[in-house]
């Protein structure tokens, strides 16, 4: 990315890996094993402007159960896409995430699932003034044509016997008849090794 014209992000990126990971912790040189599950978020930046996109990985063929939670989670990005537009309020669309998830079974494997206003930013951080919880209640206003956000569709399941990773972030922009997700990397695991 820097190669292309990109700029340092406003915030550190990183590689989730383990059970207490964070995508912004400072990285580390613990070796990524055979079978292990993490996500690598990443942020292009240009005059400041950022996009956000972060993928599951497996090291190692995934399992069933990572397949699923991949599956479902990209379609929770899919199915803000398709409601998300000029004037939808944001609660309303909150709730048929929630039920969304809820129905597909992944809605208590949740770590945060929302989104935040992306536009200039400078280190430490890239969270705008403006951001929506899909667990929250309150009024949290109305999707804007023009608004971008990044979403959070990040599930993961942290059971030493059967573990599943489901991490789907990316950059959404909005408009007048919906909205659309920025990234063209496929919202399946990526197989390494």
């Amino acid at each position: 990315m820097m190669a292309a014209g990109g700029e340092l992000p406003g915030i550190n990126q990183g590689v989730m890996s383990g059970p207490l990971a964070s995508s912004h912790a400072n990285s580390f040189r613990i070796p990524i094993q055979p079978g292990e599950l993490f996500a690598v978020d990443l942020g292009g930046v240009v005059n400041r402007y950022h996009a956000n996109v972060c993928r599951s990985y497996t090291y190692g063929e995934p399992s069933e159960k990572t397949m699923r939670m991949c599956e479902h989670s990209k379609g929770g990005v899919q199915l803000l896409c398709q409601i998300a537009k000029d004037g939808h309020a944001v609660a309303e669309a909150a709730r048929t995430l929630r039920n969304y998830y809820r129905e597909v079974g992944i809605w208590d494997y949740r770590q945060w699932v929302g989104g935040y206003e992306l536009g200039i930013a400078f280190p430490p951080d890239w969270v705008g003034e403006w951001l929506f919880n899909v667990d929250g209640e309150s009024d949290q206003g109305v999707f804007e044509a023009g608004m971008v956000t990044n979403f959070e569709s990040v599930f993961v399941d942290f059971n030493p016997l059967s573990p599943g990773i489901g991490v789907n972030i990316d950059t959404i922009v909005y408009g007048q008849e919906g909205a659309q997700a920025l990234s063209r990397v496929d919202m399946m695991p990526i197989v390494v090794g």
